[in-house]
């Protein structure tokens, strides 16, 4: 089990270029007179937009007494790719991430992943999409806020919209800043099979004019057993031409999990 975790990390370190980044926490005060519906529509209109990206950032790990450190180079095309290159030191793995799955390779062991999401769903608490870990990854919630109706609540300099139905599978919570209509948090729980996930997005730069999460924590409790991730975004660069190569090398060993 504890392989499989360390390995199920590294698949999501790989997951997640380019101008230096200028970190701010957005400041502002509530509103208490405005509606859901139109904290959403301001959420919205606020959306990032992009059609490529490239980041370079640092990953830390920890799970299950272990920690694991690591820096990516990561390309995005909007809705359609995740690719990125993984190194200590020297590249040491790449992925691809489609909306028909993941592919995965590893160097040190020469070994490869070439499968659906449904592990890295069981890794990270809740069901995972190529769209879902983009939203995730860049602040936006892991399914349109417009979908469904929310309660409002406020918390010191943030606003909090939860599941109104409190009965479903799925519970939803998200804070959202008051400075910029920006994600604080968003916190995914199902209490029926006894996982969550909770994100946290601590600070934020502007990088053309629109805003990017710069510091993101992942806490993932499956089972009573937590995993914690940690993305510090050193660089992003928007709309520039991008490749995304991939093959995985010969001889390389499938991954038994």
């Amino acid at each position: 089990m504890k392989k499989n975790a360390l390995i199920l990390g590294g698949m999501f370190l790989f997951l997640t270029g380019c101008s230096a980044l200028k970190k701010t926490v957005p400041s502002g005060t509530v509103d208490k007179k405005i509606s859901s519906k139109n904290l959403v529509d301001s959420f919205e209109k606020s959306a990032l937009q992009f059609d490529t990206a490239s980041l370079r950032l640092q990953a830390l790990l920890e799970s299950e007494g272990k920690s694991q450190q690591i820096n990516l180079s990561v390309r995005l095309k909007d809705q359609e790719i995740f690719w990125a290159s993984a190194s200590v030191v020297i590249p040491v793995a790449k992925v691809m991430v489609t909306q028909n799955g993941i592919q995965f390779y590893e160097k040190v062991g020469r070994t490869y992943f070439d499968g659906d999401f449904s592990l890295l769903s069981n890794f990270l608490g809740t069901e995972i999409t190529q769209q879902k870990l983009q939203n995730l990854l860049l602040g936006q919630p892991i399914a349109p806020l417009s979908s469904k109706k929310w309660n409002l609540s406020y918390q010191k300099n943030q606003y909090v919209l939860s599941s109104k139905r409190s009965r479903t599978p799925l519970q939803e919570t998200y804070h959202l800043y008051a400075g910029n209509f920006r994600l604080a948090e968003q916190h995914l729980e199902q209490p029926q099979q006894n996982r969550s996930l909770k994100v946290r997005y601590l600070d934020y730069a502007q990088v053309k004019g629109q805003w990017i999460p710069s510091k993101v924590v992942f806490v993932s409790s499956v089972n009573q057993k937590q995993s914690i991730l940690t993305l510090t975004y050193h660089s992003v660069a928007l709309n520039e031409h991008l490749r995304f190569p991939f093959r995985i090398p010969n001889g390389y060993t499938p991954i038994e999990l």
